[in-house]
């Protein structure tokens, strides 16, 4: 086996392990986001925020944002360095084109919703806004799906880099 099919094969573990924990950081994130005081009335949701919950978000946005630069780097090294002569055949370009957009979409979305989370559990005060977002919760989510489809997309990628 290659070094650079070796070194491929690690990359795409290590992306997915750091999809699988930015995941759970979220779901965690989630739990101990509703473990803290809150005061419900109708719609309206009274809470003080959670220091817990704050670092598990940020901890799941540093992790979700190097695995996505991880498959950035793959995705450019698969294009500058497949093989001469070697033509991939259209419909797995396809294929891995709609994965590499699948992975920024929940990268995006991962994001974005771990940062309201975050967000909302970073000072020490009492807030009060609409109830059950499920930041963290859809955002750890889709953090698993990133991992999903980032390793989806190196295994049809795969036969291009040398």
């Amino acid at each position: 086996m290659a070094p650079t099919r070796i070194a491929g094969i690690f990359l795409c573990l290590l992306i997915i392990i750091m999809d699988v924990v930015a995941g759970i950081l979220g779901l965690q994130a989630e739990i101990a986001q509703k473990k803290g005081h809150h005061v419900n009335l109708y719609l309206v949701e009274c809470k003080q925020q959670g220091q817990k919950a704050f670092q598990m978000g940020f901890a799941a946005l540093i992790l979700l944002g190097i695995a996505h630069a991880i498959v950035c780097l793959l995705a450019v090294f698969s294009c500058f360095c497949s093989r001469q002569g070697l033509v991939m055949a259209y419909f797995i370009k396809q294929i891995s084109m709609v994965l590499l957009l699948l992975a920024w979409i929940t990268f995006a979305i991962g994001m974005i919703l771990l940062h309201f989370g975050t967000k909302s559990n970073h000072h020490k005060k009492r807030s009060c806004g609409f109830s059950d977002h499920h930041f963290f919760y859809i955002g750890g989510i889709s953090c698993f799906i990133h991992g999903a489809c980032s390793a989806l997309y190196y295994g049809f990628t795969a036969a291009t880099i040398i």
